[in-house]
């Protein structure tokens, strides 16, 4: 094979292998994106990427609902309960718009280590959930 035809495809292939893992060590923002809901069991599948300890880390937690709140509404109980949508990244954020408002406030905290809050909006509109944490696990580095 020719020297200068090996060096440019050797090139190539060193360039595409970066590019692929420079993909696969972008870290997602910290935030609980929804990977999952499994009907049958009303089991949520939420990634949980962070700081932790000063470390970048993820973590796997399987919730079930345990209640669903609307504003004034009646509390209704029950693993079915809940609404979240599969795929959404769920981010902290307490800052107010441009008018001064909260429209889009919304708090997430792991109240203990067996209870997970999602809060949306501010009152008189806003929705509050919690779930029971089912699994809590911490995922293997990917790079």
């Amino acid at each position: 094979m020719n020297t200068s035809l090996f060096t440019a495809i050797l090139v190539v292939l060193s360039a595409a292998a970066l590019s692929g893992c420079n993909k696969e060590h972008q870290a997602e923002p910290d935030g609980y994106r929804v990977v999952s809901y499994d009907a049958v069991t009303a089991n949520w599948v939420i990634i949980r990427t962070g700081t932790f300890d000063r470390k970048h880390l993820k973590k796997q937690l399987t919730v079930v609902c345990d209640f669903y709140k609307w504003a004034d509404h009646e509390t209704v109980h029950g693993p079915h309960a809940c609404d979240l949508h599969v795929g959404e990244l769920m981010v902290i954020h307490h800052q107010p718009d441009a008018q001064g408002k909260f429209s889009d406030y919304s708090d997430l905290w792991e109240m203990s280590p067996d209870r997970l809050s999602v809060t949306h909006g501010v009152p008189p509109d806003n929705v509050d959930q919690q779930f029971i944490i089912l699994k809590n696990e911490l995922l293997p580095e990917t790079w």
